[in-house]
């Protein structure tokens, strides 16, 4: 049985959380988690995706910090261009280029 004890109505107060937001290790609920761009699922899934991440990383830190990020992420965009261009067979996608297919049904 229940007995309420309080004089007038109940307040309840909380936060619903749902579970892509819940944080297990701190028992509490986080910002809700921004859903990722088809792009960047595209490319992280890829043969780059750590080139990606790293490049995508120093982006987000340049942005934060007001920086110039064609200087700051120099060495991470020259990765990330060289890893594309070795894998065009993951990456060609990008350009519509659909000449390997064509070279490949030459043959």
């Amino acid at each position: 049985s229940l007995t309420i004890l309080a004089d007038g109505p109940l307040t309840l107060s909380g936060v619903l959380c749902t579970s892509s937001s819940y944080d297990e290790a701190s028992h509490s609920c986080g910002p809700a988690k921004k859903a990722e761009c088809g792009f960047c699922l595209f490319m992280k899934a890829g043969p780059c995706g750590d080139q990606f991440t790293s490049w995508e990383a120093c982006l987000d830190e340049s942005k934060k910090e007001g920086a110039d990020f064609l200087s700051k992420c120099g060495p991470q965009t020259l990765a990330l261009r060289d890893c594309v261009d070795a894998h065009p067979e993951y990456y060609s996608v990008l350009n519509g280029d659909d000449s390997d297919d064509e070279d490949t049904k030459a043959e």
